[in-house]
């Protein structure tokens, strides 16, 4: 029981020869890494700038990107929530950070969700004259 569906295993994790999950302790010092970075940083491109930086790659290699760190974040399987199909359950052995660590970054993710977008209106003025003058700025420039 709690098979992984796929030969991909999220970061944190290896795939036994069961098809079950085990903790990969390399790969979970950076996930509560990334866990505590982000309640520090409260930016997600800011803890990939960071680890891009400090040449750490993803489980795949590549380059972080806010993506990416939003997945690990929002991976509810790192506070032992295993979940496949209808089928939910909690493995233990799968935890990988607290239920405190999980629900504060979720707090801190979810801080602007009250204001569904939108932007203050003398920000978005600014901001849209600001895209004008580099668009008109560029267009003199080829002319």
């Amino acid at each position: 029981m709690h098979r992984w569906p796929n030969d991909h295993p999220p970061l944190g994790y290896e795939l036994a020869s069961d098809q079950t999950l085990s903790i990969l302790d390399s790969e979970a010092e950076l996930v509560q890494k990334i866990f505590n970075d982000y309640i520090q940083a409260r930016s997600m491109p800011e803890v990939a700038h960071s680890f891009n930086k400090s040449g750490i790659t993803t489980k795949r290699g590549e380059d972080w990107s806010r993506w990416s760190v939003r997945k690990v974040l929002a991976n509810d399987l790192c506070c032992g929530q295993y979940q496949l199909g209808d089928y939910e359950a909690y493995v233990e052995d799968y935890r990988i950070v607290s239920d405190e660590l999980f629900e504060a970054v979720a707090e801190t993710r979810y801080r602007f969700k009250h204001s569904k977008g939108t932007m203050d209106g003398d920000r978005k003025q600014a901001k849209i004259e600001k895209i004008l003058g580099e668009f008109r700025s560029a267009k003199e420039d080829s002319e």
